[in-house]
Parts: structure tokens; sequence; C-alpha cells
């Protein structure tokens, strides 16, 4: 035990990764299930190693992503989601969305250190 004269410190934080564990968990699940379903054929672009971040928070921007997103754009929508084990996180750090086409009112390219 790494706090033997403290052991409810070590339980108290076994508890919290457990409960970090399990909330990750369920989000990704939640994430899985509102996946969209289309085939092949409706695919009109898709970008296998895109990167960017989320301006949700302090937390989101910190946390992009580089070369692990994938975007694909149908007639209907726009589908931003990762790779695993990058898509573990991606509810965490706001990288999964299903965005309908008609909701984009405009797009801004930015660089990355001179890329």
């Amino acid at each position: 035990m790494p706090f033997p004269e403290h052991p409810i410190l070590f339980w108290l934080w076994v508890a919290a990764a457990v409960a970090t564990t399990v909330y990750q968990g369920w989000r990704y699940v939640c994430a899985v299930r509102s996946r969209p379903r289309f085939t092949k054929d409706e695919t009109v672009f898709q970008e296998w190693f895109a990167s960017g971040n989320s301006r949700k928070n302090l937390l989101t921007r910190i946390g992009g992503a580089r070369n692990c997103l994938r975007l694909v754009v149908t007639r209907d929508f726009l589908w931003v989601t990762t790779w695993f084990p990058i898509s573990l996180f991606a509810t965490f750090y706001d990288l999964e969305h299903v965005i309908p086409l008609s909701s984009i009112t405009s797009v801004q390219p930015k660089r990355f250190l001179g890329r």
C-alpha cells in the first residue's frame, strides 16, 4: 500500500480512479451509440489524419488531437471522430461530433507551427 500511515487516502484515491474509469466508459458507450449509420456511397469526403481541438473549455483546448481525427462528410452531416485508443478519451476532450451541414456557417483554416 503506497500510504501505509494513511490508508484512507489510498482508498479514496482508488475510489476516484474507479469512478473516473466508469464515467469514461459510460461516455464512450454513449458516443458509440450516437454514431451515424451510412454507406460508403453516401460519403462525399473523408480525411483520415486531421488535427484539431474543441474550444468548449480550457481542458478541451489543451487536449487537442494531432493527426488522429477522422472527418467524414456526407450529403447531410459532418462526422468528427478519432481512432482507437484515442477514441476512449474523445468524449472527455469533446472530440466526437455529428454536425448537420445546414448548421455550419463558416470554416476557418488554422496553422500549427507553420504547417
